[in-house]
């Protein structure tokens, strides 16, 4: 039981019917207080509090930050986030930031009841909980339902009770795809989720709905592999590519990074140099070694560091000036995933051109529904702008 609440929330009607239902019928001699103003409510110290209600939308922040915020100042507090536009994206995002539920506001009176039952089974957990309800106790351990699912290729949301824990996982078309709980997302969640003992979890399934963003790049059977080494395996954060946008001239010096793989510095002294063994010819016309300093379509390749081409199974296909072959590919290939997966999760369309500005390197991709083009350029150049734009030109001169 909990002795003090807080919801945050513009809505005032809304925040006082809560509040009255959580004080006579959730919490009994629970405080609830109610705060509607975005900045009062950054000020407020969530230690005070056992349970947060708070608003994904609020006027004057973004909810969602302001529940990372919260959450890494008190990891003990429960939160709750509520939204009129619910959809996976933003799920995702609460999860990730620390929410233990993610609720749709109630838009009239048939809906507060299972919306109270909701907020009742994150209070009460040990009580008629949701998992008591909706999911029946597990019989087989998790990785085996996963293993099933992904065997028969369904598109299957699998929903993990443990006491007051809720887990997510989701497989899209027989592949791992994504996992999230309160604070955590991608592999480290699906370890976390999958060493809960079976004696003490609840577990539902369910058609997926809609496709969330990609978090989980490896296979099912090398995840399942990993999770049997031992509970929550290492996750090598070397393997990530990190990038820092730098967004205007009052940053400090911080260029874009990508990890290790930062392209090699400007030397165009034989521009029609392609990444070959040393005393090799380039000769190929079509594979990795094509030269790239030729005019084609009647378009010349302007003045760059270096450029690589990959398919979309994130294979290289040419290259020009590539210090590492392999790292290039992945690198592009990783950007180029991430940001189709965003674009699944807002329903658009997939990009086809980004733009990473640094302060010493820009980076300019290209893609289709073949593959990607990616060049990059020395920043303080004066020509970088023109050079950036006569590259895109170049590539669509050249069907990418």
């Amino acid at each position: 039981m909990i002795s003090r609440a807080l919801i945050l929330s513009n809505q005032r009607p809304y925040a006082n019917s809560l509040k009255s239902l959580l004080e006579e019928q959730v919490a009994p001699g629970c405080r609830v207080d109610v705060e509607t103003d975005a900045l009062r409510a950054m000020q407020i110290s969530p230690r005070a509090y056992q349970l947060i209600v708070l608003d994904a939308e609020l006027s004057g922040t973004d909810g969602l930050q302001l529940l990372l915020m919260k959450k890494r100042q008190s990891a003990a507090t429960k939160f709750i986030m509520v939204s009129d536009f619910p959809n996976e994206l933003t799920r995702f995002q609460a999860f990730q930031n620390g929410a233990s539920v993610f609720l749709v506001r109630p838009a009239g009176d048939a809906a507060w009841p299972g919306f109270m039952k909701e907020i009742s089974d994150v209070i009460n957990p040990a009580g008629a909980t949701r998992a008591a309800v909706d999911a029946a106790p597990a019989t087989v351990p998790v990785a085996d339902i996963i293993q099933t699912e992904c065997l028969s290729g369904h598109s299957t949301g699998i929903q993990v009770y443990r006491g007051e824990e809720i887990g997510d996982i989701f497989i899209y078309q027989g592949e791992l795809y994504h996992a999230q709980c309160a604070g955590m997302s991608g592999p480290r969640a699906f370890f976390h989720i999958v060493a809960w003992p079976m004696e003490e979890v609840s577990i539902k399934t369910l058609k997926l709905a809609h496709i969330p963003p990609q978090t989980i790049e490896p296979n099912w059977q090398q995840m399942l592999e990993e999770s049997r080494r031992g509970p929550e395996p290492y996750v090598d954060e070397e393997s990530a590519i990190s990038i820092t946008p730098v967004y205007d001239e009052d940053v400090p010096e911080q260029a874009l990074e990508m990890a290790h793989h930062e392209a090699p510095p400007l030397d165009l002294a034989d521009p029609a140099t392609g990444y070959t063994d040393e005393g090799a010819e380039n000769t190929d016309e079509t594979g990795p070694n094509r030269q790239f300093g030729e005019v084609q379509n009647e378009l010349q390749l302007p003045s760059l560091i270096s450029h690589w081409k990959i398919n979309l199974m994130g294979e290289l296909m040419e290259g020009f000036k590539v210090d590492d072959p392999d790292q290039a590919g992945i690198v592009s290939f990783f950007l180029y995933r991430k940001l189709a997966d965003v674009a699944v999760a807002l329903e658009s369309d997939y990009f086809t051109r980004l733009s990473l500005q640094g302060t010493s390197v820009t980076h300019e991709l290209v893609a289709d529904n073949f593959g990607v083009r990616h060049g990059t350029f020395r920043t303080d150049d004066p020509n970088c702008a023109q050079d950036r734009e006569a590259f895109i030109a170049w590539c669509y001169g050249n069907s990418l």
